[in-house]
């Protein structure tokens, strides 16, 4: 336990708050390596995470059913990565 009383996740776990559900591999209360981060809104990550932000392979599942997947740099979908639109369409 920190100094504050705070219990920082380390190794695998879950948190869940108010806005926000996550499940995975901990590093200092972030996802670090494999996990799973879903929104109160209904938006959801998937995939290898550093510091809590979505850098590896994975795919986000948008709030109107679009489909995001590939690789991700900071959460932003890189190289040959693709959308895939609730229609079906890519």
């Amino acid at each position: 336990m920190g100094d504050d009383g705070f219990h920082a996740l380390n190794g695998y776990g879950r948190y869940i708050d108010d806005n926000i559900y996550s499940q995975g591999n901990y590093k200092m209360h972030c996802l670090h390596g494999k996990g799973k981060w879903i929104k109160k809104i209904g938006e959801v990550h998937e995939g290898d995470f550093k510091e809590d932000i979505l850098n590896g392979e994975g795919k986000i599942l948008l709030p109107n059913g679009d489909i995001e997947e590939g690789t991700f740099v900071d959460c932003e979908l890189e190289g040959n990565g693709k959308r895939i639109y609730l229609d079906g369409k890519i």
